[in-house]
């Protein structure tokens, strides 16, 4: 449970990583856990803060300093699924599934009717992740379509809106929306492979290649996007170089047996 000082400084920081100000909002969270390192509050926003900078390995180390925490297991054991799914870790993302479903809901953080207010008031994306959880992926896509015509110029609100239509089983309109947020933000590996995505779920496999080949080149331990990668490669015919790809992802990732299924699949046509 936050202390009563940290509550202000907890509302900023969640608000900032909202924003997509990543650097200031760990700057708040890390001044928190100096005041008290088992803040679970802090713990959880810097779960949440390395998962949107692609580092799941870090947000599992956080989350398992949240542990079973009254106020945040629920959400902790929800994040640890999709952590493991973007590492391809099925079995471990099951498990998680699996309690997720027994468990009971979070109490109430200090103070967490005003932070909420605050956050909705005032960041589109909370309100979209908030209609997104209730799969209200339409409404989702209303609420970020408002806020790029609000920050025309701000790359998260276009990956989030990518996203959203993604969900939203909008391909071409996700692809659209992702192709402006790497406009304006060539340089992160995670628009670039949620782009890759929108494409493949097109079936437009050279152009989604290209885009998880940046990804990569932004970002080149990316396992799974070494993986999208290699299942475009092998729709194009390209089955030597989707091995390749297929090799990539499991050096990066040895436990993804959706890899080494592909790899036996690829050397059963040999």
């Amino acid at each position: 449970m936050p202390q009563a000082n940290s509550l202000a400084r907890l509302r900023l920081a969640n608000l900032l990583l909202d924003l997509g100000r990543f650097d200031e909002a760990a700057a708040e969270f890390r001044k928190a856990l100096d005041a008290d390192s088992s803040d679970t509050h802090a713990l959880f926003g810097m779960a949440q803060l390395s998962v949107a900078r692609q580092d799941p390995q870090k947000a599992l180390r956080y989350l398992i300093a949240v542990g079973m925490a009254p106020e945040a297991r629920k959400r902790a054991c929800c994040l640890r699924a999709a952590v493991y799914e973007r590492l391809g870790n099925r079995e471990a993302r099951d498990i998680e599934l699996g309690r997720l479903a027994e468990m009971p809901e979070d109490a109430p953080w200090q103070d967490d009717a005003m932070n909420q207010v605050v956050l909705l008031q005032v960041s589109p994306l909370a309100r979209a992740r908030q209609l997104q959880s209730q799969g209200l992926y339409g409404a989702a896509v209303a609420v970020l379509q408002k806020a790029v015509q609000q920050y025309p110029q701000a790359d998260w609100a276009w990956a989030a809106l990518g996203t959203a239509l993604g969900l939203a089983q909008d391909p071409a309109g996700a692809e659209k929306a992702l192709l402006k947020s790497v406009e304006l933000a060539s340089g992160n590996a995670e628009y670039w492979f949620y782009l890759g995505l929108a494409r493949q779920d097109q079936r437009l496999y050279r152009a989604a290649a290209a885009a998880f080949h940046k990804a990569i080149e932004l970002q080149a331990t990316d396992a799974m996007a070494h993986f999208k990668l290699g299942e475009c490669l092998e729709q194009q015919g390209d089955r030597d170089a989707a091995a390749e790809a297929f090799r990539k992802a499991h050096r990066f990732r040895p436990d993804m047996g959706e890899v080494r299924e592909r790899l036996e699949k690829l050397a059963g046509k040999s």
